[in-house]
């Protein structure tokens, strides 16, 4: 299907919102964390926890939920999941223990998960090129969670109480709902239907998992996942000690805490606006592969830091580089990756698998961030430097395979 500029327009911001979600479901949450430790009666590594089982929520549902939506439809897919996600919100909101707030948490992961669906929808709809610039403009409007949802957080805290944030989400997450049956649903359906019809029964479950079987064989595709992955997983456990770190450690308080996240959002943004709008005719390969040694360069940075026991301000500037080459290196690997699975009609599939081991790996992060005694920024910087040494270590697996599997791939 072709859309106008006007259509396309819509789409970027609809799908943009369908993937902040998750973003606004942890970023809004974090200035909250020891007030809802406290009210809870929750250690603070046990309330760290419940990002960690959010993020392996968002990684079990995504396997299976991309490989869902190349049977019954992208929209389908966002529209069911997103009301679970919606359940779940207010659900956390008049939780009174915390083993159903915690459970709570991971059901709103399940159905956040959906978002999987996104991206998959932007290859279908155009070639790869113009698919790197449109997942540009989607993270760049991603993005924009980092900045606002700390702010939005911290100023509910400061006037109302943590359960109006998922209240909040609750509402977001139906409007996102709304737009998706309305716009998204309509626009998709024909490509939905192109795709390559699967057979029932017996068959169409073996070729359920022969699809998965096809991504998990392709070791060039694999370099691409495990190379974000890694970067994913010191991400999360930067966000996931950081409050810690920043709040109770250095003393800051909530709302200069969502300044710093604010800051990280914004280089973000301006990243993928820059790589839309300018490099856009660079290779996307090429350029996954520049922002991933820079990433490890960044990781280089922070575990310095820690050697040398550098302080406050040292850990936030790096920190703030080091999450943003990550918005630099996600949609160009994401791009080089979908494309390879578009003409098959499995690219559903392929970024379920991209999801889950993303996820996953970020779930691995962020709970060894919040296990780790909290003591100081040590386990953090510690666990952000191995994420960028393996993420370093990927990329030089991933030219060398480039070399073999995709030589045609030049800037």
């Amino acid at each position: 299907m072709i859309l106008s500029k006007k259509e396309q327009f819509i789409m970027i911001v609809m799908l943009g919102m369908v993937t902040a979600l998750t973003a606004f479901a942890t970023d809004m949450y974090t200035p909250a964390l020891p007030i809802v430790a406290k009210e809870l009666s929750l250690s603070i590594d046990d309330i760290e926890a419940t990002i960690s089982f959010f993020i392996l929520g968002l990684a079990v549902s995504q396997l299976f939920l991309g490989a869902l939506s190349d049977r019954v439809g992208r929209a389908n897919v966002i529209i069911v999941g997103f009301l679970f996600f919606t359940l779940a919100s207010f659900l956390c909101a008049i939780a009174t223990q915390a083993w159903q707030f915690q459970t709570f948490r991971f059901i709103q992961a399940l159905g956040g998960g959906a978002s999987v669906a996104v991206f998959p929808i932007v290859t279908d709809l155009f070639d790869k090129r113009r698919s790197t610039q449109v997942i540009s403009y989607i993270i760049a409007i991603l993005t924009i969670a980092p900045i606002i949802a700390p702010l939005i957080g911290s100023q509910i805290i400061l006037y109302y109480s943590w359960q109006a944030i998922f209240y909040i989400l609750g509402l977001y997450s139906l409007i996102v709902v709304f737009g998706v049956w309305f716009f998204v649903r309509k626009k998709t359906k024909k490509t939905a239907v192109s795709l390559p019809q699967k057979k029932t029964n017996t068959a169409q479950l073996i070729t359920f998992f022969r699809s998965y079987l096809i991504v998990l064989q392709d070791r060039y595709s694999l370099a691409h996942i495990f190379m974000v992955s890694f970067a994913f997983a010191g991400f999360f456990s930067f966000l996931t000690a950081s409050p810690f770190v920043y709040i109770t450690y250095y003393g800051i308080n909530e709302q200069q805490y969502a300044y710093f996240l604010a800051t990280s959002g914004i280089f973000m943004a301006l990243i993928n606006i820059v790589n839309a709008k300018i490099l856009y005719k660079i290779e996307p390969i090429n350029k996954a592969i520049f922002s991933a040694f820079l990433f490890s360069f960044f990781g280089l940075m922070l575990f310095l830091i820690y050697l040398f026991g550098l302080g406050f301000w040292w850990i936030a500037c790096f920190s703030i580089c080091y999450t943003a080459t990550l918005g630099f290196m996600m949609p160009n690997t994401l791009a080089s990756f979908l494309s390879r699975f578009k003409e098959k009609g499995d690219s559903g599939t392929a970024n379920s698998v991209f999801g889950f081991t993303e996820f996953f790996l970020a779930f691995v992060g962020s709970y060894l961030a919040s296990v780790t005694l909290s003591k100081n920024a040590s386990p953090m910087l510690i666990l952000m430097s191995i994420s960028a040494l393996a993420t370093f270590i990927s990329v030089l697996i991933l030219m060398r395979l480039k070399k073999k599997y995709a030589p045609g791939e030049q800037g």
